[in-house]
């Protein structure tokens, strides 16, 4: 028999089986949520050099020598020149760069968080449903072992006349029922192992652990507060069109390019004593096509920043929304667990025992015995069923918000 009252005073908690928590952390580590989190560090590496000014170029030529006579000397004009060139940015280029490094971290680093989120809710749902099959199934074959003990006094008495074959066929039914229940549960347990193997990546099905008795988890008192890692996703998406759109602000302004050279000559004659040359120039792109291109970009970035934070605005409401729909349901499958164990389950069971002392002195039938049975389990198998969906609800919240609400302080 259940004891109710001492389940109802333990104390809830989330997810406190070790063995849960060993299977989270296996699928929280699988190679696809490592896959994305190694995505992550690589934006990380990016952005440690991201609004780098590209390398100075260095140039050596050996220019304007005769055809005929490859010499620096050969021609007054010919000698060794090295250039130096380098390409400037404009101001806040760089910054631009390094806010478009960060975002793409921040954004990497959320989907690996919301991957992981998926692969944790995609262990925890199955695990609880396997934990109401095996609970209901020990309801299940416990009724069944009294039932078949039934039976067998039901035939012993039918054997000597004392009681109509009605009896006997009604309890062999409840036995076979019983039994295609049984067999029922340990299909589901099959299928809902096979769903753990998945979540975990593995090609067996796995060993589980569940709990014997679960305690009702009680609703979180705290308000809705979304912490989703997709809405930190699509708030870095944003914030890297925005910071895009600044860069391309700044690339509709041509870029300054800078040089300066040096020719090293060899020749030396009466009108010409050979003295070296230095150059200085500045290069300008003339912006005839890419000032238009890089406005109509700009503008696009814009508007996709603005279509992401409308992504999320919407998002958070629906996770609102949807916080408030888990919270009334989950409440009432508590509230039932508590009507469960405190009032109909030990009526049930004073039911029953009354019935058995009755049978024991010929004032009820073997059916009074039967329906009290089958009351007590039905009751029993619904306890179990809203004991568990509250942990249920809780992992949706978790699959929903991030996490759970907290207590207000």
């Amino acid at each position: 028999m259940l004891v109710a009252l001492a389940l109802l005073c333990a104390a809830p908690s989330f997810a406190d089986d070790t063995d849960l928590d060993a299977l989270v952390a296996e699928a929280r580590d699988r190679p696809r949520v490592r896959a994305q989190q190694s995505r992550a560090e690589a934006e990380a590496e990016r952005a440690r050099v991201a609004g780098a000014w590209s390398d100075p170029m260095l140039s050596v030529e050996y220019s304007n020598v005769r055809v005929d006579n490859p010499v620096l000397s050969g021609h007054p004009m010919s000698g060794l020149q090295f250039r130096v060139q380098q390409g400037l940015h404009l101001p806040g280029w760089s910054a631009a760069a390094r806010e478009v490094g960060k975002a793409r971290v921040a954004m990497a680093g959320s989907q690996a968080d919301e991957l992981a989120l998926r692969a944790e809710i995609a262990v925890r749902e199955p695990w609880w449903r396997l934990t109401r099959e095996r609970l209901q199934a020990k309801v299940t074959a416990a009724h069944l072992q009294r039932t078949r003990e039934l039976l067998s006094a039901a035939e012993s008495r039918y054997a000597t006349g004392a009681i109509g074959q009605h009896a006997v066929l009604r309890l062999t039914v409840e036995r076979d029922r019983l039994e295609e229940r049984l067999a029922d549960h340990g299909a589901e347990e099959i299928r809902l192992r096979t769903l753990l193997a998945a979540a975990l990546g593995r090609d067996e099905l796995p060993e589980v652990e569940t709990p014997d008795s679960v305690p009702p988890l009680p609703v979180p008192a705290g308000p809705a507060d979304p912490s989703r890692p997709q809405l930190d996703a699509l708030e870095a998406g944003a914030r890297i069109a925005e910071a895009r759109a600044e860069q391309l602000r700044i690339d509709a302004r041509p870029d300054v390019n800078v040089w300066a050279g040096y020719r090293l000559r060899t020749i030396n004659t009466a009108m010409d004593d050979g003295a070296d040359l230095i150059a200085l120039g500045v290069g300008v792109p003339l912006p005839i096509a890419s000032t238009r291109k890089a406005s109509a970009e700009r503008a696009a970035a814009i508007l996709d920043a603005r279509d992401l934070r409308l992504q999320g605005e919407d998002l958070r409401v629906e996770l609102t929304a949807g916080w408030a729909s888990i919270r009334e349901r989950w409440d009432r499958s508590a509230a039932k667990t508590r009507a469960y164990d405190q009032r109909l389950l030990p009526a049930a069971e004073a039911m029953l025992s009354t019935t058995r002392s009755d049978f024991s002195t010929g004032r009820a039938s073997f059916a009074d015995l039967l329906e009290a049975e089958r009351a007590l389990l039905e009751l029993e198998r619904a306890r179990i069923d809203a004991a568990v969906q509250t942990h249920l609800y809780a992992v949706e919240a978790l699959g929903l918000l991030g996490r759970l609400p907290q207590e207000v302080p």
